[in-house]
């Protein structure tokens, strides 16, 4: 028996011991004494090995265990540099003469296992958790066919979409391939029965291609020295052992389902807390110290990663001695380490620009060098958030473009009805998740134009205009959301649809000018309108609230302050506030 023996387990042991003979065998230490096991706990010993008759719960026999005599260590700088002393040590175990049946490698992290794979040219290496399914020809196929049918929309029978995936693999014929082949048969057999009707070739695809990835193809064409997990290792000895990633964070593993309930409440319900875990894991690894003549424990050290401190905690039931693993077996060479060096930038700021770009500026000048004037900045995948603020936009300029030039009474009705069938043509080409998002978006702008929108007399001017505007020594590309005019007032809006949107009251720190710029543009381009007043307004619609811009005549001053300095040359310097640093893709060049 090893680890925790739940109560119904035992029970079942206890009815198994009145129908025969039963002997149940476990062992003890420091780690696994205080752990919920057996009543009859309380009476043993560490370091001994015992046999109990359930029926009757009499400790039959006794026996101390053998205690680790010498474990060593041995630390390097780049994780992959551990494989070359796993090689390194069986050869040396194979050439004095130990049986390969003998030898075990330990993986805590099983995704280790795709390094040993590569340098196991010989074939000496037999993986008991299997090999990974996503590298046969047969996913890759299924990758592709994914990558083909990515923008077809049109949905099939279920039998047919089957028929093709299994008609485009049948010629791949691999032993892996043939493993996928058995286990998509099998998938597509369950989800049939399940009910699934017409569906998209990206749906089935999708779902079988994560799906997949929970199996793994068993290593019958290892070698054999066995690779395995923790778990795998318990009641097995073998005279040579080989541990690798012996890091914190590792060994013990928490897992983060493990988080969900606390310990107090696991306390309370006769269930293993995380200590009890966390101590259980560490019996096994002294297991595998115990059991066999010589163990070999290799981690990971450098600024991001140390060493178990269950090595310190063996310390004082066995000898460690340390060694520098890089001297030995360093499978790349050393680069060497220079000490960071401020950049000095200066330069001279072109004279176009655009409210983004300014706003970049004056939050990080050293991040405006690099995004604009060096084209630093990385292709990235558009966020959530900026996906939905685009999607709130694209809709609202959709269903009020109708009303431009004309004046109406507007009905928040009509409007939301044209909302939902905008949306309704977007459906499709959304995911999930993004649907629903949207489907949220939409009752949000419902609420808003029934408070803000229903039976208001606007004149809508223009929506998403692209306008240019001379201000102060540079010239700006603006595109304001929507100008509208009441009565004999000029409404300038500027969407946002974000959590907890705030407005920077003070100039003196705000960043963002768009309104102000947007306000100068259409002055300059409607001398028409010069006589009649203007407000600036944000539409938050998350919020369901109009928050008017603050403080214009100052932010005025301010911008034309800010535009005063930058038409010199500047030193392009690193941001004092570090909350701009959180999401910047330039972090490391600049050492933050």
């Amino acid at each position: 028996i090893e680890g925790i023996v739940s109560k119904a387990h035992l029970a079942l042991l206890s009815q198994v011991a009145q129908m025969t003979t039963l002997r149940l065998h476990f062992w003890l230490d420091n780690f696994n004494i205080t752990l919920p096991f057996f009543t009859q706990m309380k009476d043993c010993k560490p370091f001994h090995r015992y046999m109990l008759n359930p029926a009757t719960n009499e400790i039959l026999e006794s026996a101390p265990i053998n205690r680790p005599m010498c474990v060593s260590t041995y630390h390097f700088s780049l994780r992959i540099s551990q494989v070359a002393l796993v090689f390194y040590k069986i050869e040396e175990w194979l050439r004095n003469g130990v049986n390969a049946e003998e030898i075990a490698v330990i993986v805590p992290d099983e995704h280790f296992v795709s390094y040993l794979a590569l340098f196991d040219k010989a074939h000496n290496l037999n993986f008991a958790m299997g090999k990974d399914i996503t590298r046969t020809q047969a996913y890759k196929c299924l990758e592709n066919m994914l990558g083909v049918y990515e923008a077809d929309m049109q949905t099939y029978p279920y039998r047919q979409i089957c028929e093709m995936i299994e008609a485009n693999l049948i010629s791949l014929d691999d032993r892996g391939s043939k493993k996928l082949r058995q286990s998509l048969s099998e998938l597509l057999f369950i989800w049939e029965n399940a009910g699934f009707a017409d569906c998209r070739y990206k749906e089935i695809l999708e779902l079988l291609l994560e799906e997949l990835k929970k199996y793994s193809i068993d290593d019958v064409m290892g070698g054999k020295i066995r690779v395995m997990g923790v778990l795998e290792s318990r009641g097995f000895t073998c005279k040579k052992a080989i541990i690798v990633d012996f890091n914190e964070g590792v060994i013990p593993n928490v897992a983060q389902d493990d988080l969900f309930l606390n310990s107090m409440l696991r306390q309370r319900l006769g269930m293993p807390t995380m200590r009890d875990k966390e101590q259980l894991q560490k019996h096994y690894y002294y297991g595998i110290f115990s059991s066999a003549d010589e163990v070999v424990v290799s981690y990971v050290e450098n600024e991001d990663k140390h060493k178990s401190l269950l090595l310190e905690e063996l310390e004082q039931y066995t000898h460690i001695t340390s060694n520098d693993g890089d001297k030995r077996f360093a499978l790349l060479p050393h680069g060497g380490k220079y000490e960071y060096c401020e950049d000095e930038i200066m330069g001279k700021i072109p004279r176009f620009f655009t409210p983004s770009k300014l706003k970049t500026l004056l939050e990080c000048p050293r991040r405006y060098f690099y995004q604009y004037e060096e084209s630093l900045c990385k292709v990235q995948e558009e966020s959530n958030v900026a996906f939905m603020g685009n999607v709130a936009h694209q809709c609202l300029e959709s269903v009020y473009r109708q009303y431009i030039g004309k004046k109406v009474q507007l009905n928040a009705k009509e409007i939301y009805a044209n909302i939902l069938t905008h949306f309704k043509a977007q459906y499709a080409s959304m995911s999930a998740l993004d649907g629903i998002n949207t489907q949220l978006l939409a009752y949000e702008i419902e609420a808003f134009l029934k408070q803000y929108e229903d039976k208001r007399e606007v004149e809508i001017l223009y929506l998403e205009e692209k306008m240019k505007a001379h201000y102060g020594v540079f010239d700006f590309s603006v595109c304001a959301d929507r100008i509208q005019k009441i009565g004999e007032r000029i409404e300038i809006i500027d969407y946002k649809y974000r959590q907890n949107f705030k407005v920077e009251k003070n100039a003196e720190k705000t960043s963002d000018f768009a309104l102000i710029l947007y306000a100068e543009a259409f002055k300059q381009n409607n001398p028409q309108y010069a006589s009649l007043p203007i407000t600036m307004c944000y539409w938050d619609i998350k919020g369901c609230k109009i928050v008017e811009e603050e403080s214009v005549e100052e932010k005025n001053e301010k911008l034309l302050e800010h535009l005063k300095i930058f038409q010199d040359e500047i030193n392009f310097h690193k941001c004092e506030n570090k909350q701009h640093c959180h999401y910047c893709d330039f972090t490391d060049l600049c050492d933050r």
